[in-house]
């Protein structure tokens, strides 16, 4: 017997402990904060739940994995490795369990550039400088 989308979102919200609505059900781990090792975690507990081959499933296609992760994501936003992230569904994982199989296709997406390194010697640069303008203010203020 195949599995219904109802018995996926039901393991999904048991497995969050939480309701998922409609809208967060287009891309469940935005909605759950889910990333890196834990969206690697939550794949693993799907496919073997539901019996899905997860063979031509791409994890950096759907979330940042744990070294991307831990960046400062301010000023300079942390890119995707491919550029885009692709949201992982309800409906998409629903598929996959009927299936018992990872159906989607990837394109073949160069490697994006990713300038988030430059936050941290941005915020170090940032810090010195405010407290070295609170230092200079601080004397002729009081």
């Amino acid at each position: 017997m195949q599995p219904t989308r109802d018995e996926v979102l039901d393991w999904l919200e048991a497995r969050f402990a939480r309701r998922l609505p409609a809208l967060q059900q287009a891309d469940v781990l935005r909605a759950t904060g889910c990333d890196g090792s834990d969206a690697d975690a939550l794949i693993r507990d799907f496919a073997e739940r539901f019996g899905v081959d997860m063979r031509g499933y791409r994890p950096m296609m759907h979330h940042h994995g744990d070294g991307r992760r831990l960046r400062p994501s301010w000023p300079v936003a942390v890119t995707p490795e491919h550029g885009v992230l692709v949201p992982l569904s309800v409906s998409l994982l629903h598929g996959a369990a009927v299936h018992r199989r990872w159906t989607v296709r990837y394109p073949d997406l160069p490697v994006a550039q990713d300038l988030s390194w430059v936050n941290l010697p941005l915020l170090a640069t940032g810090l010195v400088a405010a407290t070295m303008a609170v230092l200079w203010a601080i004397p002729r203020l009081f």
